[in-house]
């Protein structure tokens, strides 16, 4: 189910959200601001899940699998990694 783009993380049958686009751009823009993860949004009781942000030096993946079936019935799988971007920073929920 999607939230028309007002937030970035969301699945309403496992009921986590992250914040606003918003607020995540204030939280990406600021040294010491955390994100928050709501394992369930509509509770009142439960708490959000702080993530911190950490450098990290990392590349961005996309895997294609091409898979080949040969005459003999066996099926021959050919792996092509894509280098989608390079990444510099992530958030680690504790």
């Amino acid at each position: 189910m999607k939230n028309r783009g007002q937030n970035r993380l969301v699945n309403l049958r496992q009921g986590y959200r992250m914040e606003s686009e918003s607020d995540m751009t204030v939280a990406y823009s600021k040294k010491n601001r955390r994100l928050e993860l709501r394992l369930r949004p509509n509770d009142a009781f439960s708490k959000p899940a702080c993530g911190a942000m950490h450098k990290v030096s990392a590349m961005l993946l996309k895997m294609k699998l091409n898979k080949k079936r040969c005459s003999d019935g066996t099926v021959q799988i050919e792996v092509i990694p894509v280098v989608l971007g390079q990444i510099h920073s992530s958030y680690r929920f504790k």
